[in-house]
């Protein structure tokens, strides 16, 4: 049996916590901005983007909301993935194999991918064709697309496959040197809905074995600007 101090002693300390919960004040926490007004405000800070006149300033900026927690990263990573600059090299950060493998992991950042830029490091070793080829049936949004810096060589199955490039408009090529003319022509030849084509410093004829002369049928190409930067002698080639 219990003496009758200690059973005074527990019905204290019961009474006391119970007061302790009715009339102790919680902090009260922060209230949580509703998730719409900050899809908003990122939407403001990417405005720039969705313009011909954005700058690296806009990306970074992005890049800043979507580390800021994990709320803001879907709405951050939908503009990020909308102008995406690549390399095109097997090993190193933003290759264009890296790209595809997250294309493939998050299918529904397929048709966010508006404008891509690919250049190549300072090898002869043709790789710019791997950015038609792997961004065609991953990128089935994709209107503008530049290749630069580089050399560029069509494999056979290459029209077929660049023809899934069905939203293409704009083509930007600079500094990139084709195994032979005929690869210019399938390259554009696969692009039903280009209207837009910029050539600048562009070469043919890169060493190595003939390769055998192949017949196009005719394409429906209809372009509205097209612009070639070239010496003469390139020109009357």
């Amino acid at each position: 049996p219990t003496s009758p101090i200690s059973q005074l002693r527990r019905r204290s300390s019961v009474l006391l916590k119970t007061l302790q919960r009715r009339f102790t004040r919680k902090p009260r926490s922060r209230p949580a901005i509703p998730i719409e007004i900050c899809e908003q405000i990122i939407d403001f800070a990417a405005y720039d983007i969705y313009t011909p006149q954005w700058t690296w300033v806009t990306l970074r900026t992005l890049q800043a909301c979507g580390l800021t927690c994990r709320a803001w990263l879907p709405r951050s990573r939908v503009h990020l993935f909308r102008v995406v600059s690549l390399r095109c090299a097997i090993t190193g950060p933003k290759t264009v194999g890296m790209f595809s493998k997250i294309l493939q992991d998050n299918l529904f950042l397929h048709p966010v991918v508006h404008d891509v830029t690919a250049g190549q490091p300072r090898d002869k070793i043709p790789r710019l064709q791997l950015v038609s080829l792997q961004l065609a049936a991953l990128a089935p949004r994709l209107e503008r697309l530049c290749l630069r810096d580089g050399s560029f060589y069509a494999p056979p199955a290459f029209r077929v496959m660049v023809r899934q490039h069905r939203s293409l408009a704009s083509l930007f090529i600079k500094n990139v040197s084709f195994y032979s003319v005929g690869d210019i022509v399938q390259l554009l030849s696969s692009l039903t809905q280009l209207k837009h084509f910029r050539m600048s410093n562009v070469s043919w004829g890169v060493a190595g074995p003939p390769r055998p002369v192949r017949t196009f049928r005719k394409t429906h190409v209809r372009l509205s600007s097209l612009y070639v930067e070239a010496d003469g002698d390139w020109i009357a080639d």
